[in-house]
């Protein structure tokens, strides 16, 4: 209590510019970093790659960049976004069934192997552990060094990446429709079925509630204890995580082509409309700007406060869709992948500044380093430092 007591008065002292200080504390109090309030290493890069905003206290690439590395462990997909340590070490999961650990050149320093595939991102904790979920129905937990220190079976496939609390509980969803809460060494608190298969990341906002989509398309708030608090429906599949504002709002894409923005009692304020599937969590950036990309091969910008477009920008022609979450750095210069095998970054005004091309399509979410390197992973196994 005296922990979570402390970071609660700490993040109180941080001022919300665009412009912020590497060793910020990780923080819900949008944007102040963007990174989850609760038991993670911040002193990390970026200890979880799905948080509430999708904003980097660091600064991207001042210009179009260069390859500066790539490291490729199989031909397998890489789904999963990685998660750097404060030593900066970058972990990110594959269809091969290995958690890699790379250096920040690129040189491999030990890599664990699961029993099914991970597409559930890796995030790195207080105490500079491990977790991460498999298809062999198991969250892991690993040391710094890739030795494990204990797993726990949820009778089925985790695809989910998992979120900690400010205490250091453990909570995710399985394919079997049971959504878990663990404590911090694994040992289950609770666990509710949710009526259908949990593909996406939960989320938390600052009073604690939790949110999270199942197959259905509904979206549920629960309590700490794992009660329903209520629930909305969309039209169909939820599969990625929801993103909250400080006041409490909070947003969902749906593979119904929409996005939806809910109050803290559940209640409709607004949706968005796009032209095809959307698949990644929103980014919530400065000045009451949202961003998300569509299958329906748009960047899009609305307004946080009534949901009307700013711009949408056409990265091309058919099949570059866009499926994964996008970053914005502290400069509010947005990047994100597609499925064209090029990763792109917008300015704030939605022109597009650079595309590079990679080796396979973009699936998963990037990760930027506090020495500007943008971590980018493809389907075709190769995972890119751009410099």
């Amino acid at each position: 209590m005296i922990k979570s007591a402390l970071k609660t008065i700490l993040s109180l002292l941080f001022v919300c510019t665009p412009y912020l200080e590497a060793d910020a504390l990780f923080s819900q109090n949008y944007p102040c970093g963007g990174f989850l309030e609760g038991d993670y290493d911040t002193n990390a890069s970026s200890p979880t790659p799905y948080n509430t905003t999708r904003t980097y206290p660091y600064e991207g690439p001042s210009g179009k960049p260069s390859i500066f590395w790539q490291y490729r462990g199989s031909p397998s997909a890489i789904k999963t976004a990685p998660a750097i340590s404060r030593d900066e070490i970058i972990y990110f999961g594959s269809n091969d069934s290995y958690l890699y650990a790379l250096d920040i050149f690129g040189k491999l320093k030990w890599k664990f192997k699961a029993k099914g595939a991970i597409h559930s991102s890796p995030i790195i904790r207080e105490d500079e552990s491990i977790l991460f979920g498999s298809s062999d129905s198991n969250l892991y937990a690993l040391d710094k060094n890739g030795t494990l220190l204990w797993k726990f079976d949820a009778k089925g496939r985790i695809d989910a990446t998992p979120v900690l609390d400010q205490e250091g509980n453990i909570y995710f969803g399985a394919k079997n429709s049971f959504f878990y809460a663990l404590n911090k060494n694994g040992k289950l608190l609770w666990k509710i079925n949710l009526s259908a298969p949990i593909l996406g990341a939960c989320a938390i906002d600052a009073t604690g509630y939790i949110y999270v989509g199942n197959q259905l398309g509904t979206l549920f708030s629960l309590n700490s204890h794992g009660k329903i608090r209520w629930r909305y429906k969309t039209k169909n599949l939820i599969k990625s995580a929801p993103a909250i504002d400080r006041e409490g709002t909070v947003y969902v894409s749906s593979t119904d082509w929409s996005l939806y923005a809910l109050d803290t009692q559940g209640k409709l304020k607004y949706s968005y409309k796009t032209a095809w599937h959307i698949t990644a969590t929103p980014v919530l950036g400065f000045d009451n700007t949202l961003y998300v990309g569509s299958w329906d091969w748009n960047m899009h910008a609305l307004s946080t406060l009534d949901g009307s477009q700013r711009w949408k920008t056409n990265i091309g022609y058919y099949a570059t869709y866009i499926s994964g979450d996008a970053l914005l750095d502290s400069r509010g210069i947005l990047y994100v992948g597609s499925r064209n095998d090029y990763f792109y970054a917008f300015d704030k005004d939605g022109a597009i500044l650079w595309g590079v091309g990679l080796q396979g399509d973009v699936l998963g979410a990037p990760a930027l380093s506090k020495s500007g390197l943008l971590l980018v992973a493809t389907d075709k196994g190769y995972i890119y430092a751009l410099k």
